[in-house]
């Protein structure tokens, strides 16, 4: 048994993870959205749109910091009790902002609601192999495991699968929960007018000094010009999405405080590997050396990113630099050589190449609008790089619900999907578990019953092996030895192909106090200890 891991005192924990609260200022946070929530129930809605605003209204047992330490929030302390069973000690007298109360019972009814495979979260597979948990009593659960995990105090902290939900307001909303949230958190939600705004209010009876703030209203505004023109009129307080160009503009002004740290969130193209023309490795090859990554970050992204030689940020545990830069430095002339080597060549003189019966090799890039900074002109850019390479390349962008709908569904292997590759950014807690496990195990795979991200349909056994082996392995050394094995498989393999680690950016008027950057974005919107001055 390992030993009881002690608790910390609030004044500490706040400190470490957000900067000190500073007493009732009151005030309200004007917010600049890009995109609208799509739900405000984390079972039904991971992504930035919707997790920038639950992150006030929910909270986790655990929490990561800004280092990556992991500290208790909702429970007050763990221990492991043997290699599947993880015990958590529960805060007492926490409310949920329905009046009822947080308890053991809550834990256990967020976790398996999360993990149902009838309706499963739908990024249930990054709490790993989480099976159940049991009540010891009203204020200590015991978190099953269907197989050893090492990370669980880790994953206890994924709000943006389990956030603790009130299961009094669940049973009670039914489908129509992620418009009327209740959580624990500092902000109670009020209004949202979709498209419009969302409005949250400060919970007088939060456990701990309740916020500085009175409101938090955030106004989507999807334009990012119209975004600048609202912070320097000040119809707003904050970006949470700040042009890129507009970064080093805001750092001069007396103005503005810009916020900035190196990110934890990889921006890649998937493959589908299970059909179509990127199902062969080749292929894949010839696509990877056809992408400027360091055109991509300093053209588009305008130095707000930089190039990764990895499937993870350097930020991560595990990471390993396996060069991608330079084992797919940027080679249309190669791109065109492999795929001459596959009997695709420039028949007649056209630019893109062409097999013996004349057909073109024909690419779809698929891609959101808003979501990540530049999507839309990183996907065209993209789109020109494959052309050039000789590839019958076409874009196809969609609003993001409709596309990461799209990603999400069980994968049917009747030609129905939209894309050969994908644009997306991907995030989680800083451990190589949750990042390579969720995206790129089979069983992550979607499908009926199981919420996962494998979007690629990446089969590897001998990947599977590694990636197990290490989430059940409590050797960090050895944890860190499986997962350098597994990023140089992928490498090879490549189910995707990373070009940019994004800095984690947000830019306030200097009213603004008390907010700290996190390389983490589930905490990006995490407004508990700002105030502003009159």
């Amino acid at each position: 048994m390992s030993k009881r891991i002690l608790s910390v005192s609030l004044l500490i924990l706040v400190g470490v993870l957000l900067g000190q609260v500073v007493g009732m200022a009151g005030g309200t946070l004007r917010v600049a959205k890009t995109l609208d929530a799509v739900s405000l129930d984390p079972h039904d809605a991971s992504a930035g749109p919707s997790q920038e605003v639950y992150v006030n209204i929910y909270e986790t047992l655990t929490l990561i910091t800004a280092d990556g330490t992991i500290e208790p929030w909702l429970a007050t302390s763990w221990e492991r009790i043997d290699d599947l069973t993880t015990r958590f000690y529960l805060q007492e007298n926490v409310k949920f902002h329905d009046g009822t109360d947080f308890n053991a019972a809550a834990v256990k009814f967020t976790i398996e609601r999360a993990i149902d495979p009838d309706n499963p979260a739908r990024v249930a597979g990054e709490i790993g192999a989480i099976a159940g948990v049991e009540i010891v009593d009203n204020y200590t659960v015991d978190v099953i495991t269907s197989e050893p995990v090492s990370t669980v105090p880790l994953l206890a902290a994924h709000i943006i699968t389990i956030g603790m939900v009130s299961p009094t307001a669940v049973e009670k909303y039914g489908d129509d929960y992620g418009r009327h949230p209740v959580g624990t958190g500092p902000f109670k939600f009020v209004e949202w007018i979709s498209n419009e705004r969302i409005v949250l209010e400060r919970f007088p009876d939060y456990w701990r000094e309740p916020a500085n703030l009175d409101k938090i209203v955030y106004k989507i505004i999807p334009d990012l010009q119209s975004q600048q023109f609202a912070l320097e009129t000040g119809e707003v307080d904050l970006l949470l999405d700040p042009e890129p160009a507009r970064v080093a503009a805001y750092k001069s002004s007396p103005k503005f405080t810009v916020y900035e740290t190196p990110g934890l969130r990889v921006m890649f193209f998937g493959f589908d590997m299970a059909e179509g023309p990127t199902a062969d490795r080749a292929v894949r090859y010839g696509i990877a050396h056809a992408i400027d990554a360091n055109l991509l970050c300093q053209a588009i992204l305008e130095g707000t990113a930089v190039p990764v030689n990895s499937f993870l940020a350097p930020g991560y545990f595990g990471y390993k630099d396996v060069d991608l830069q330079g084992r797919y430095a940027y080679d249309p002339d190669k791109s065109k050589e492999i795929l001459g080597t596959l009997g695709w060549e420039d028949r007649n003189g056209d630019g893109l190449v062409e097999n013996t019966a004349g057909q073109t090799l024909k690419m779809t890039v698929y891609a959101p609008e808003g979501r990540y900074p530049k999507d839309r002109e990183t996907a065209i850019t993209v789109q020109y790089m494959l052309t050039k390479a000789g590839f019958d390349a076409k874009v196809l962008i969609e609003p993001w619900a409709t596309y990461i709908a799209s990603l999400s569904k069980p994968n049917l292997a009747n030609g129905s999907e939209k894309y050969d590759m994908y644009l997306i950014g991907f995030a989680t807690s800083p451990d190589a578990s949750q990042f390579l496990n969720t995206l790129y195990l089979s069983k992550m795979i979607p499908q009926a019953g199981y919420g996962g991200c494998n979007w690629t349909y990446c089969e590897n056994a001998q990947l599977d092996k590694l990636l197990e082996t290490a989430q059940a392995s409590f050797d960090q050394e050895d944890r860190a030895k499986l997962y350098g094995e597994a990023q140089e498989l992928l490498a090879d393999e490549l189910p995707s192909i990373p070009y940019a680690v994004l800095e984690e950016i947000v830019v306030t008027t200097t009213a603004v106090k008390g907010y700290q950057i996190h390389p983490l974005d589930f905490y990006k919107g995490y407004f508990y200890p700002i105030t502003i001055e009159e």
